[in-house]
């Protein structure tokens, strides 16, 4: 679904639950693999699930847009790192919140700002967090959420510019 405003595209996708469902990885990157654990790890805590993929304009994107079980409107981005463990053997291995840099931040606030504005709610009533999901190489063979949990883990930071 495709809608234009003020001169500024937004992007809706929305997925089928996976929970219980087999899953079809064949050809999707890791990115998308991890937003769809990420979205079934939430939705577990109790989170609803708003949006997903939500883009405010040509460079501004939030991976997952959800209430949290108290209420509160959270802009989660995702950021996946396939686990080598040749490298992390070596004591080197990314964190991945590396990539949460002043300019990311940047635009995660205006996307946050966009679609409070486009949906009349409270400018600042909301908080960020990022969910980071390291993946064996395995992942690519998993059939369900289930198996996905045996070769990803996700380390959960809430409030991350606060």
């Amino acid at each position: 679904m495709f809608y234009e405003s003020d001169s500024v595209k937004q992007t809706h996708k929305t997925e089928a639950n996976v929970h219980n469902a087999a899953l079809d990885l064949n050809g999707l990157p890791l990115a998308r693999v991890s937003e769809m654990f990420v979205a079934e790890y939430l939705t577990n805590l109790g989170w609803k699930i708003l949006e997903r993929n939500w883009h405010a304009g040509r460079f501004s994107e939030a991976d997952i847009i959800a209430r949290d079980e108290n209420g509160e409107l959270v802009f989660i981005e995702v950021k996946s790192r396939a686990r080598n463990y040749e490298v992390s053997n070596s004591g080197f291995i990314e964190s991945g919140f590396e990539c949460l840099h002043a300019h990311k931040k940047h635009k995660l606030i205006h996307c946050a700002n966009f679609y409070m504005a486009k949906n009349s709610l409270i400018p600042d009533a909301c908080r960020f967090d990022a969910v980071i999901v390291f993946a064996k190489r395995e992942y690519k063979l998993a059939n369900t959420i289930e198996d996905l949990t045996k070769c990803m883990q996700l380390h959960h930071v809430r409030n991350i510019f606060g």
